[in-house]
């Protein structure tokens, strides 16, 4: 089980409004992570592996940062970026043979963002990612782009060199939301994300009620005499 549950705090970001909001942030070494291991194997999980450009639904990246280290936010990403035309090998990758960079755009130009970020529409109750390549100080988690929640660097167990370093699992407590999450990098590391694990999107109340209206209007053609 070494390097397994690697640590698991319980986070309290403070917006900008000064309400809090609740996240417990749960981190894994990149030795025994599985999906099943972290709860993400269930019928509710829907995950992006940046084998393509199209994203998932309600997921948009964003390169935060000053020109021309700075994209975004965009659904389709602009390159395929695939460790092994750097390293020779894919060892970052958490699945597949490509992964997401902080270098824009997307290609490991060297134009790293201070943050990237994943955005998710309409809100999410949990969000995880597969971080690779941290070999300098400074990486770390921001939700919703309130506070500082964890410095990846500090978890023990994290990977070193250039392969997977951590998994890392977000969970919004009951009534909270994550919209986003940010993935700063410092000393000039050239990130990596792979593996992103969330929930199916929720509709939003509108919808649900066009749904209910739909579905009353195909009753009460379907009664009728």
């Amino acid at each position: 089980m070494r390097n397994l549950l690697v640590t698991t705090v319980a986070a309290l970001l403070i917006s900008s409004a000064g309400v809090a909001e609740a996240f417990t942030f749960t981190s894994y070494g990149p030795g025994t992570y599985t999906d099943a291991v972290a709860g993400l194997d269930g019928p509710n999980v829907v995950f992006e592996d940046f084998e393509d450009t199209t994203l998932i639904n309600g997921l948009s990246v964003e390169w935060v940062g000053t020109p021309p280290a700075a994209l975004g936010p965009v659904t389709v990403l602009p390159n395929l970026f695939q460790p092994a035309s750097v390293y020779g090998n894919n060892s970052q990758a958490w699945d597949g043979s490509h992964t997401l960079t902080n270098s824009v755009p997307n290609n490991f130009s060297g134009n790293l963002a201070d943050i990237t970020e994943l955005h998710f529409a309409g809100g999410r109750q949990f969000v995880g990612v597969g971080i690779s390549n941290v070999e300098f100080g400074g990486a770390a988690v921001i939700v919703n782009g309130n506070a500082l929640t964890v410095n990846v660097n500090a978890q023990p167990g994290l990977g070193t060199g250039a392969n997977r370093s951590m998994y890392i699992l977000i969970q919004a407590e009951a009534g909270e939301s994550i919209d986003k999450i940010g993935l700063t990098q410092g000393a000039g590391d050239s990130l990596m994300f792979d593996h992103v694990a969330t929930n199916n999107a929720v509709p939003e109340p509108s919808t649900y009620l066009l749904m209910v209206l739909l579905v009353l209007g195909f009753v009460h053609v379907r009664v009728r005499p």
